[in-house]
């Protein structure tokens, strides 16, 4: 599981199947910038894309036995 990052409106954080998705989707977000601007942008060195070690996930779910309400648990899990 590989990412890529762009500071750009609408696109930010983006999670890709592959190293090379993840590489092409931040240089494209690197020459769209570039296309967009008169001068080099500001924000050009956000860019980026690596390897996700970890995400959340749930790790336990139950009901408060005083209000019923739903308890749920997150916790961060290695990505293998």
């Amino acid at each position: 599981m590989w990412f890529s990052y762009d500071g750009a409106e609408g696109h930010g954080f983006q999670i890709h199947e592959t190293e090379e998705e993840a590489r092409d989707a931040a240089q494209q977000g690197i020459e769209d910038a570039a296309h967009c601007s008169e001068t080099w942008p500001d924000d050009i060195e956000s860019y980026c894309y690596g390897k996700v070690a970890g995400i959340a996930l749930r790790t336990s779910m139950s009901r408060d036995p005083g209000t019923g309400a739903l308890l749920i648990d997150y916790g961060l899990k290695p990505v293998q």
